[in-house]
């Protein structure tokens, strides 16, 4: 009725639909440069600008290179040909577009990594310089959230994809040639539309699923610097025995999930005695054990039970070395410190000159001494003292 639809017509809708969603931001983007223009930091304006360009560009491009290799290859391989490759491509390009310009809007970690400096200063249990944890930590981290997002995103519509012909069945009048049978969709049905075409594929996306969630925890035991479980922020006594011998065992467990995974899509579905056996389904719920008790029970129990009755002898280290780190940050390491002696000389003459404010004094002031209390008691966090009678 309406004809085929001019490739360059279907592009330029596309291109309008953007600008038009993307008015709000020019409006703003604009006046803000007139702004810091206004102000002489045009220049700064601009490296924020080309930062944020920057980062659309690149990230956009990536995922839409990684979604559309794969949905060229689930193309290629899938026996369906319903959704036609001119959609999987204008719906890989609108998602692209929103993930980059998602990610434009980290540019400060993107120039704080590319311009970082060495502190100078290493931390104690790494042995890694301070920068790392400003600087690189921080891009490192980004860097991980985008290249999940693709794999997680290309999985959904890969699979989407295979199973097509499956899924647009559910949305069809069955042809029932028999009156008295009544037509039934099986899931057993979905899963058998993967053999032969799409089970290598995804097996290699969710083998890389693990592999970044392996990766995920070798960043993770970074972050225990930032760790507010104990008495004071950074790491404590819990993190660096417990939490972070966990991450490592995580961090192994998710790359056997990952070889299993791959192996199981790859080479082994197929077989009925192994697809029986819930592989899949054992080799993750191996992974949520070790991630449950390793990260939430054991901690638990190790914080409560065994630090906080006697968390200031365990935490000691660790709290001098938050306070010295602390000095370090606020330039008060090489304060000296200085005794000024004071001579006072009390006589019945001055008792008597202050006698109305001596009058007035309490032997037992309750609001000094609940302060004085809390100071030497509180530090053990098993009680606290809510006042004094």
């Amino acid at each position: 009725m309406f004809g085929k639809k001019n490739p360059l017509t279907s592009l330029i809708i596309f291109i309008v639909f953007i600008l038009f969603f993307s008015l709000s931001s020019v409006v703003y983007m604009v006046t803000d440069y007139y702004w810091f223009g206004a102000l002489g930091f045009e220049s700064i304006f601009l490296i924020g600008l080309k930062a944020k360009i920057m980062l659309f560009t690149l990230s956009a491009l990536a995922f839409f290179g990684f979604l559309m290799v794969n949905l060229w290859v689930s193309s290629i391989k899938g026996k369906a040909k319903i959704v036609s490759f001119k959609l999987k491509f204008l719906l890989a390009l609108v998602i692209s577009v929103v993930v980059g310009t998602s990610t434009s809007q980290k540019w400060f970690i993107l120039l704080k990594y590319l311009e970082q400096v060495p502190f100078g200063l290493s931390d104690p249990i790494f042995i890694k310089d301070v920068a790392f944890y400003v600087f690189s930590l921080p891009f490192l981290l980004l860097l991980w959230k985008f290249a999940m997002s693709c794999v997680v995103v290309t999985i959904i519509l890969v699979a989407l994809d295979y199973l097509q012909s499956k899924l647009s069945g559910l949305f069809k009048p069955p042809k029932v040639v028999n009156p008295e049978a009544k037509p039934q969709f099986k899931f057993d049905s979905l899963i058998s539309s993967f053999k032969n075409n799409g089970m290598g594929h995804l097996g290699v996306l969710v083998a890389l699923f693990f592999v970044l969630l392996s990766v995920r925890h070798y960043l993770s035991k970074f972050t225990i610097m930032y760790s507010e479980m104990g008495i004071v922020v950074g790491a404590g006594y819990t993190d660096v025995a417990v939490i972070l011998p966990a991450f490592k065992i995580l961090m192994v467990v998710a790359l056997i999930v990952a070889a299993v995974m791959y192996l199981w899509f790859a080479f082994f579905s197929g077989q009925a005695k192994l697809r029986k056996r819930h592989i899949v389904s054992y080799a993750i719920a191996v992974y949520v054990i070790f991630y449950v008790v390793g990260m939430m029970v054991v901690p638990g129990v190790v914080q409560s039970m065994k630090v906080a009755p006697n968390e200031i002898n365990l935490e000691k280290p660790y709290i001098e070395k938050n306070i010295e780190f602390t000095k370090i940050a606020y330039g008060l390491d090489n304060v000296e410190e200085q005794e000024f002696d004071v001579e006072a000389e009390l006589s019945a003459q001055v008792l008597d000159n202050a006698s109305e404010t001596i009058d007035n004094v309490r032997i037992l002031d309750w609001r000094p001494l609940t302060k004085t209390y809390k100071q030497t008691q509180e530090i053990r966090l098993y009680y606290d003292l809510e006042g004094i009678d």
